[in-house]
Formats: C-alpha cells, structure tokens, sequence
C-alpha cells in the first residue's frame, strides 16, 4: 500500500505486541488514557508497576498463569551459567501486562527481548504466514450466503508450544522468575514452589517464547503440520487457510489461521465438534463457541446477514485522542482542500504521533472501512513531516468516524452474492500530485465489500482512457486472486464464483481498449504489464461492463466527494449502520 505500509504494520505490532519480537524495555501496551495506578482497568508497565497498582492481586495471578504454563510446557530448563558455550550474552526477559478486550481477562506474558538477537545466530527464517483481511471477509461472506457456522477457538499459550533449534539461553532476573514465582506463591497461596531456579542459574530455552524473532514462524509451522496430519490441505492463494473435504467431499470444513485465533466455517455441526475434538490431541484450547469478535472485530449475526464492525476500535480511539464530544462532518475529506507538503519539519513528538494515529486509521481502512480509503491514503503520504493542515484534515476524519460509528460491512444472501467488482480513476484530479491520477476498486461478495484498495499510478497517464485501462489492470490482479481463492473453495458449486466475473467501469473507450487487440496510435506508448488484463479478459476469466458514473462504487476510492455523492458512494459499497 506504497506510503502506509510502515504504519500499517506498526500498528499490527501495537495489536500483537504481546507476541511482538521488538519490544523495548520501555515500550508497553496501549494504556487508556488519563489512568493511573491506582485506577480499576490501569495496565501496568513492567513488573514493579504490576505489584505496586490498585489491583495487584489480579496482575500476580496472570503472572502465576503464565509461569506455570511455561513451566509445564518446558520452556525452559535452569542450566549453570558456564554451561553457555555460544559466547553470547543470555538475553533478558521482561513482563508485558494487558487486558483483554473480548473477555476483559488479565493477562501476563513474560516476554523476551528478542531485539537483541543476531540474525544467522540466534534466529535464522523468522516469515510468519497470518490471514489476509480479505480471506476474513470471505469467510463472514459465505456463512451469510449459504447460512454456515462461523466458529472460534484460541490456541492458549501457541508459541510456547513450538520446539526451538537454536541454544538460546536467557536470564533469570530477580522479581521476575525466580523471586517472582515465590512471590507470586506466597501471595496467591496456590503453589508451594514454582520456579526451582537456585544459585547463579541461567535458562536454556526448550520452546520459543513470546518475543523472539523467530517464534511466530516455528508455531506457525507446528500449526501447519498439526492440521496436516489430522486431513487438512493448504490452499495456494492464502497460506492461512486449510480445508477438509467430508462425506465424500459433500461436506466442507475451512479453517483460518491468524497465530493463535483459529476461525472455523463449515455447515455442519458434527464437523466443529469433531475437527475440536482432534486438535485438542495436539494443543490446549478454549472453545469461544459462534464468533462474535475476531482480531478486534465485531462480528454480528442478524438472521441470514452477517455485519462486521469496529465500534469499540473506534470509540477507544477517539477516547484516546480527546476527539469523543467532537462535531460530526459528512464526509470524510475536503474536497475543496488539497493537502500540500509542510514548508517546515515537524518535530519527532509530532511525527510520531501523527504516524500512530494515521497508523490507526489505516487498520480500521484495511479492515471495515473501505469509505475512508482515499482520506487515508492521502493523510498518510504526508506520515514523515506532517503540518497543521494535515492535523486538521486527520482530526476531520475522526470526526466523520464519530459520526458513522456505527457503520458496518453487511452481507447476506441475495441475487448479487456472486463476485463481481468496479473500477475507476480520476484522470490529473484537482488532488493529483505530479499529473499522476489515482486508481480505485472494490469487489463485493454476498452483497458486501471484501476487498477494496485506493492507490496512486506508477506513470503519467496521457489521458482519461489511458488512467481507466490503468486501473482496469489493477482491478483484475485483484479478481485473479480472489477467484483463485474462491475456486480453491469451491465456491462456484455454490453460485458465489461465476465466470466470466463482471467488473464494472465507467469510460467506453479503456473498455473497448481491453477488448479489442487492435494496435492503436495513442495507446502504443502503454506499459506492456497492463496488457495482461486483455489476456484476463480473452480468456474468459472477467469480463469489462459499462456503468454510468453515478451508480460506480468505486468512484469514492479515486477523489474527496462532496456531502450528497459521498452517501451514494458509501451505500453502493454495502456499508449501512446496525440499526
């Protein structure tokens, strides 16, 4: 996604930082605002903050949970400090606390500092397979067209599981383990002895642990080869799905795999009972029955439709930028005012925290939001020196957020469940930087969006048909996957995936363009990648139909609408309130 991908994935980090290898002894997570130690709900930073808060007692039971799987999966043994031959320092360990917003459970993980590792020493692949947000919208589409279970389970305590192959040895602070766990003993009374850690012991580490660089990846691959042995396969356009055919493939059970949140979609009861009933052989589950939030989504089942919404992500984070008692806008960009690169650098406070709110911003576009792409896009190309323009236009769209927090994503089974998508550009906009127009597409399934993108061109298009043709070839890079992932589901024996799939355009002439192989004058300069979109299109896998502008659903994706536009536009999407 060109400019925000360093936000994006720097917010997956503040999500996952439980699980993340980067932590800093400072560093802690996301604390709500204006909370201190002594308030019900504070999260504390470290170890002595946990036993010195108000409620200290539910921080060092978490704790004791959490030694006492690590002790009972044996994650690590006490070993003499001279038995460390690898001539690297043991790497230090500390206590990262959270709550959780699902269940409001306490949890305590004893993290390594996994950035002081050496690559090619202490860690060697560290590439993770997690889902894509698109294979999440699929699963939700499916179960609201054809009426399956949508099931969820968690893995508990997933990276503890996983053997590690490098002689990683770690320290065993005081207060911490050792210390630690007696405190932790004497004061919860439920064990006599934890941690038999004695004298000047350090720890070999048996199994990875949350923090290091390459924990994701061998519980991933213990994940995989579990799901493997027990009859499932892995298809090829998401390394995070498995399927199961039954009953002589009359059945099917689709599993998707996000570290250690697992989502089951099947039409059978018998298949969630029995596929459970094998894993739980290989780890430690709890069974959190139909889904009802999956990776801070909500997910809402109302008779045959299926809504997913963030209103809890965009509550919280409204609260935590004093923008709650704002004033609600329409939409959520000026359309009169383009943003324009800062004349004077901003400071490094101030970069930081624009690039954590935009960072923000981009997760709630990536996965409900498709409305706010173009905003998005454009507040994050300026992430490196923001001005006060671009704090005024970040804050507007909270306030539009404000105003549309109950907007979620509705699918459900009617004529249009089949795939099918639109395109569009903004040929040299009013917003356009450079003469470089911007490209736009969504796709819907079940009647609701399941992938959506707004993206700058790579050239100078030397005309509107040219910039259409353009994003036509974007669109259909898109499409190829997304049957790819579909057929590999086998959703086209249930009427979701009919070929050829239709994508809607608006300009006759990029239409006639894909269509027509004719050698033209002012089309010979194109760039020959986006001719394979003539091949897509002769082939029979999509095909292009015209649709006049004004019922294009991706023309919020290319430039800012004003007030009246901009409704048409988020309807056409499939985005309504829950009501």
């Amino acid at each position: 996604m060109d400019s925000c991908t360093t936000a994006l994935f720097a917010l997956n980090e503040v999500i996952l930082s439980v699980f993340s290898a980067t932590h800093s002894e400072d560093e802690q997570v996301s604390q709500p605002s204006k909370l201190t130690p002594k308030d019900i709900g504070y999260i504390p930073n470290g170890w002595v903050d946990a036993i010195n808060c108000v409620e200290r007692e539910k921080w060092l039971e978490a704790a004791h949970k959490e030694l006492a799987a690590q002790i009972k999966n044996g994650t690590w043994r006490a070993v003499d400090r001279k038995s460390n031959k690898t001539n690297r320092k043991p790497l230090t360990l500390r206590w990262v606390f959270n709550i959780k917003k699902d269940d409001g459970r306490y949890k305590a993980r004893l993290v390594a500092r996994g950035f002081n590792q050496i690559k090619d020493v202490d860690f060697h692949e560290v590439y993770a397979v997690v889902a894509k947000p698109m294979s999440f919208k699929v699963f939700c589409a499916i179960a609201a067209a054809l009426n399956w279970f949508l099931h969820h389970l968690d893995i508990k305590t997933a990276f503890l599981n996983a053997d590690i192959k490098e002689a990683i040895y770690i320290e065993l602070p005081e207060n911490q383990v050792a210390g630690g766990a007696q405190q932790i003993a004497s004061e919860t009374k439920k064990i006599t002895r934890l941690a038999p850690i004695l004298g000047d012991k350090i720890g070999l580490l048996m199994r990875t642990v949350y923090g290091l660089k390459q924990s994701p990846r061998e519980w991933y691959m213990l994940l995989h080869d579990a799901l493997l042995s027990i009859g499932f396969q892995k298809i090829h356009a998401d390394h995070s799905v498995f399927v199961k055919w039954l009953g002589k493939g009359t059945i099917s059970i689709y599993v998707l795999v996000y570290v250690d949140d697992i989502l089951i979609l099947t039409p059978s009861k018998e298949a969630i009972a029995a596929f459970i009933a094998e894993l739980s052989k290989h780890f430690n589950l709890t069974d959190k029955g139909l889904v009802t939030e999956y990776l801070g989504i909500e997910v809402i089942r109302k008779g045959s439709s299926i809504g997913l919404s963030q209103k809890k992500f965009i509550t919280a984070m409204l609260h935590q930028y004093g923008m709650q008692h704002s004033k609600p806008v329409s939409t959520p960009f000026n359309e009169k005012e383009p943003l324009i690169p800062a004349t004077e650098q901003a400071t490094p406070a101030e970069c930081k925290l624009y690039q954590e709110r935009v960072g923000k911003i981009i997760w709630l576009m990536v996965s409900t939001r498709g409305d706010i792409s173009y905003a998005a896009i454009q507040l994050a190309k300026h992430a490196r020196n923001p001005s006060q323009q671009h704090e005024q236009a970040l804050k507007r769209l909270f306030r539009y957020l404000l105003g549309t927090i109950n907007h979620c994503i509705w699918f459900k089974s009617d004529h249009q469940s089949a795939l099918h998508g639109y395109c569009d550009a903004d040929h040299v906009g009013p917003h356009s930087t450079n003469g470089i127009s911007t490209s736009g597409f969504v796709f819907r399934l079940a009647g609701g969006p399941i992938s959506w993108a707004s993206k700058k061109q790579a050239c100078v298009a030397l005309s509107s048909t040219e910039s259409e043709y353009i994003a036509q070839a974007l669109a259909v890079q898109e499409a190829r996957w997304l049957i790819l992932l579909l057929n590999e589901l086998r959703m086209q024996d249930h009427g979701l995936l009919r070929k050829p799939v239709v994508i809607h355009a608006d300009n006759t002439g990029a239409i006639a363009l894909a269509k027509n192989p004719e050698y033209h004058a002012r089309t010979k300069h194109i760039a020959v990648r986006y001719h394979f979109l003539r091949q897509e299109v002769s082939s029979g896998s999509v095909t292009l139909e015209y649709i006049p502008t004004q019922e294009q659903a991706a023309d919020g994706f290319t430039k800012p609408l004003g007030a009246t536009a901009f409704r048409r536009f988020i309807d056409q999407l499939g985005l309504r309130p829950n009501t």
